[in-house]
């Protein structure tokens, strides 16, 4: 495999474009596999759905909500996003963007968030929480079913599961019930290793993996505060803002294209008039000054298998090194 260069100073994200436009929030965009369309969720609360689009916003497909969570696209064109019903949210897929969804995860008396496809199509992740317990990380083994738990710590509730390019590594966020600290940890999956890649002393949300030391993130200094997007690269423990001013951007979701072009879609909060209030529109961009040389595949195999061997020790030990 080729190295990575990577220079942190030239680092930036260019050519930045307002997607969405209106009065009505738009938030959480998701790439498909291809990086042709994007999925968004547009309105708030129980007046929202989720919509399709193509590159230049216009609209290829709806989905009834209310929206909750994230959404995902599959190698295979198939859809999953989450709803909420009543007290409790659910996970409902279609197989392409046009055809009517049907529940994947829900029912059962359990909340069910943020749905990610492993980048080979067998898989999907979530975020799972039973009656009044904290999220943790379910994965569900899309021929067979078999549904099981990656994370299991009742002192942190997790989700915003994402897997990178390759597949091998599954990132999240973790939010501490016991000082409500939130970062970004890792599962080397060949290695069937739990990690902790952001350092103490900010709030850090949603991963938008690059590459499997690589991810952008949506960061706070505190809980009231702005979010900023940053790059993280786990190997070296540098950082980078990508977030320039006054800007409050969230949400980041990465596509990585052919010859290393990535391009970044999140949420951008527009302060307007008093006459309306502050909303979120959807906007796009090109990280530029990083270097993509080796490439990217899927993995031969199903990627559920190391899951089986994750404990809960592993999730202590990770919290111990952090």
């Amino acid at each position: 495999m080729s190295k990575r260069r990577l220079r942190l100073k030239s680092l930036a994200l260019r050519g930045e474009r307002r997607l969405s436009a209106g009065l009505m929030q738009h938030r959480s965009p998701a790439w498909s596999h291809d990086g042709e369309l994007l999925c968004y969720s547009v309105g708030d609360e129980n007046n929202s759905a989720w919509v399709v689009v193509d590159r230049r916003g216009r609209i290829a497909a709806h989905f009834t909500g209310p929206c909750v969570g994230r959404s995902s696209f599959s190698i295979t064109g198939a859809m999953a996003f989450g709803r909420r019903f009543g007290n409790l949210s659910e996970i409902w897929g279609s197989p392409r963007p046009g055809i009517l969804p049907v529940r994947l995860c829900g029912g059962d008396g359990c909340s069910y968030l943020d749905p990610a496809f492993s980048p080979d199509g067998k898989s999907l992740v979530y975020a799972v929480s039973a009656l009044d317990q904290p999220f943790q990380i379910g994965v569900c083994a899309l021929s067979s079913g078999d549904r099981r738990l990656i994370t299991r710590d009742a002192l942190r509730s997790d989700g915003a599961p994402a897997f990178s390019p390759d597949g091998q590594t599954l990132f999240f966020s973790g939010q501490s019930s016991e000082d409500d600290s939130s970062a970004i940890f890792a599962i080397d999956l060949d290695e069937n290793r739990l990690v902790r890649i952001t350092n103490s002393g900010s709030l850090n949300y949603h991963p938008a993996p690059l590459s499997r030391d690589w991810v952008v993130t949506e960061r706070r200094e505190t809980a009231a505060g702005r979010s900023s997007l940053v790059f993280v690269d786990r190997s070296s423990g540098r950082e980078r803002a990508l977030s320039e001013g006054e800007l409050d951007q969230r949400d980041p979701a990465c596509f990585v294209g052919g010859k290393g072009k990535i391009r970044i879609a999140y949420s951008s909060l527009l302060r307007t008039t008093d006459d309306h209030p502050p909303r979120f529109d959807v906007c796009t961009g090109r990280l530029k000054g990083l270097e993509l040389l080796d490439e990217v595949a899927p993995p031969d195999g199903p990627v559920t298998e190391p899951f089986e061997k994750l404990s809960p020790e592993d999730v202590e030990d990770a919290q111990a090194q952090a």
